[in-house]
Formats: C-alpha cells, structure tokens, sequence
C-alpha cells in the first residue's frame, strides 16, 4: 500500500491507528472531484482513474474515498491523531 492508502485507512479508521505517516502520497490537491482539473493528477492518467474510481469517475465514491475529503468530515476524530496542513502532516500524540 502506498502513502494515500494509509491516510485513507487512517482517517477512516482513526480509532483503529493511533498514528499515520506517508512520504509523497499521491493526494490531490481538492476536496471534490467537481473541482479535478488535469493539473491536479497529472501522474494518473484516465485509464487509472477510471480502473478504481468508474468509468465516468464515480464523484461521490472517489469524494468518500479521497484522504483530504475524509479527514475534513471526521476532523474531530481525526484531529487526535494528527493535524494536516496543505503539504504535510504533522503527527502528534493521540489526546494531546
């Protein structure tokens, strides 16, 4: 599994992993697929898109999906475990 897997299962599963770390995970830069432009996923092609998410992307199952869009519906779970920022994620202990 890659880094956008791990936030992925993280931050559905916060109560589940009492930390996360990804280097360079593949996350694009939007909170609804509404706003997906070629520059926000210029390393994955349609092909790839469509493989995972439908063919046409099926919005709300890659909204569900995508590790930003989830960690911003569960922020008061997902805040325990670390605090995101536009590039990064800072982890820190969990009920600190």
């Amino acid at each position: 599994m890659g880094g956008m897997g791990a936030l992925r299962l993280a931050f559905k599963y916060p109560e589940t992993f009492g930390a996360v770390a990804s280097m360079e995970p593949g996350i694009s830069p939007i909170d609804d697929w509404a706003d997906m432009r070629p520059k926000h996923r210029f390393w994955r092609g349609d092909a790839l898109m469509e493989t995972i998410y439908g063919s046409p992307v099926d919005r709300e199952y890659w909204n569900a999906n995508n590790p930003a869009t989830i960690a911003q519906a569960r922020a008061a779970t997902v805040s325990n475990q670390c605090t995101a920022h536009a590039d990064q994620v800072v982890l820190r202990r969990s009920g600190a």
